[in-house]
């Protein structure tokens, strides 16, 4: 896995990396590679004119020294400092001549350049951009930008814009490691063309001890998967799912075909007695028809309970289309407090939240389990919190649902594990945004369970090969499609390529 740091962890892995490296090394390695990333990455290089904006911190720096690189390399590069007073230093150490400098700037100028290095500002703005900072930015707008560590206008710790108008590049540097903003909202834009550049800051950064959250990444998965059990037989990956209504029905499908694609050997399927025959042509699993009604009602509990849900410490799932009507409200909390009693893993998604839309508390859920929300569900999970910045969101979540697994499903989904870190799933893409993926996903972590992962381990593994998926389909199928059936059609063929 790797780290991913905030504003603060950044400031201080450069103030702790005094004893290893001197700052002028480091910004040199920093000009260097980038200038070395643009000849390696860039189409026909040496046909293509480049300006480079400099700001007035250690990121305008950086992107000084690239352009003297560039420069080197052959590349026909310009500059456009900001304040070049500030720069003065920099520029007689790089013997950067007037010639190479560009004072005025207009649209015209603009069109002269092929590509553009935005070192406009790094990671410590905290005002709005006013004056040729705003304009200039304004100016670039979608022409091709490569941002060195985070796009220029971004709160480095929330990803959002601090004001309108900011950078939106092609490629970004991120200069020793990555910092919030690189993952989260409009970070996740630029994300699958943003690389990591190694500086120099590896060991300053492994000694800031306050780092919680990390990037998962195929290392990390393939580190947690256990060994196939060779002795196992068809009870060992055991689990029971409590779904649907008869207006919902298809979530209920959806996640027990993916539970029973993701490797769940023996499901026990319990949905109302009426809708029964919509799931008789799914052969595997075993159901049950709870009543005969097309919902759940309160006085289907016992039921449920003498079918034995609980039996071998096998998860549960609970909430894919149940419907919001009272009675299933009151069933669903029930079968919630029944499983507080119980240490089986449960994973409660979409429906299985109802009750704690209106009376049920946080602490009286099972604590071994998985909550799975997007972020529509999470707002009225928890209406006191402020979801513009995902992170420190999930930091305030954390402090209510205690030792808990929650999923903040998003584009950059967020998994906050029950040892208290934060864990960044950005392999996926936009295909996954299609109704019943959730529901997909809640049948994959079941799975997972039912295979003896623990909550953190099952959710992790859940959520990244759920992802994977939408990278499959894009690159086999379409770019612009997907449906959630589609994810459970490939699903084995992703497992195979994570678990080989």
């Amino acid at each position: 896995m790797i780290r991913i740091l905030s504003k603060e962890q950044a400031q201080l892995g450069d103030r702790i990396a005094k004893k290893y490296i001197t700052k002028k090394k480091l910004m040199d390695n920093a000009g260097k590679l980038s200038a070395q990333f643009f000849l390696e990455n860039i189409k026909d290089p040496f046909n293509q004119k480049v300006l480079i904006f400099a700001g007035k911190g250690d990121n305008g720096g950086d992107a000084i020294i690239m352009h003297h690189y560039l420069l080197e390399y052959g590349i026909d590069s310009k500059l456009y400092i900001f304040d070049v007073k500030a720069s003065n230093s920099i520029l007689k150490r790089y013997k950067i001549f007037k010639r190479n400098i560009i004072n005025d700037l207009s649209s015209d100028c603009i069109e002269k350049y092929d590509w553009f290095v935005d070192g406009i500002f790094g990671i410590g703005l905290n005002r709005k951009l006013t004056g040729r900072y705003k304009k200039i930015i304004k100016m670039l707008g979608n022409e091709k930008i490569i941002s060195i560590d985070i796009p220029s206008g971004l709160d480095c710790n929330k990803g959002l814009p601090i004001s309108q108008n900011f950078i939106n590049p092609q490629y970004v540097l991120c200069m020793g490691g990555y910092k919030y903003a690189n993952l989260i909202n409009e970070g996740k834009r630029s994300f699958e063309k943003t690389y990591l550049i190694d500086i120099g800051l590896e060991k300053a950064y492994s000694e800031i001890a306050e780092v919680d959250t990390y990037l998962i990444d195929c290392k990390f998965i393939k580190e947690i998967i256990k060994k196939d059990d060779l002795l196992r037989n068809k009870y060992s990956n055991a689990c029971s799912i409590i779904s649907s209504s008869e207006e919902y029905s298809g979530a209920g499908l959806l996640s027990l075909s993916a539970t029973l694609s993701a490797g769940s050997t023996y499901v026990k399927n319990l949905v109302p007695g009426k809708i029964i025959d919509r799931y008789s042509h799914i052969a595997e699993s075993v159901d049950f028809a709870i009543g005969n009604k097309g919902y759940f009602l309160e006085t289907d509990y016992s039921s449920v309970i003498k079918a034995d849900i609980g039996a071998k410490k096998q998860p549960i799932l609970i909430g894919p289309g149940l419907g919001s009507k009272i009675s299933t409200r009151k069933f669903t909390s029930k079968i919630l407090k029944f499983l507080k009693t119980k240490d089986n893993a449960c994973v409660i998604d979409a429906s299985g939240f109802e009750p704690i839309y209106n009376t049920y508390k946080i602490k009286d859920l099972p604590k071994n389990c998985i909550l799975t929300p997007h972020l529509g569900e999470a707002k009225k999970i928890f209406p006191q919190i402020d979801f513009s910045s995902p992170i420190d969101a999930s930091r305030k979540i954390r402090k209510i649902i205690g030792n808990r697994v929650l999923i903040l499903k998003g584009p950059s989904t967020i998994i906050i594990t029950s040892k208290g870190n934060y864990y960044i799933v950005n392999n996926g893409n936009s295909l996954l945004a299609t109704a019943g993926s959730g529901d997909v996903l809640s049948g994959i972590i079941l799975a997972f369970l039912s295979k003896g992962y623990n909550i953190d381990h099952a959710s992790i593994l859940g959520v990244y090969c759920h992802a994977l998926c939408s990278q499959v389909y894009f690159q086999k199928h379409s770019r612009y499609t997907m449906l959630s059936r589609d994810i459970i059609k490939i699903l084995p063929a992703v497992l195979d390529e994570v678990f080989s």
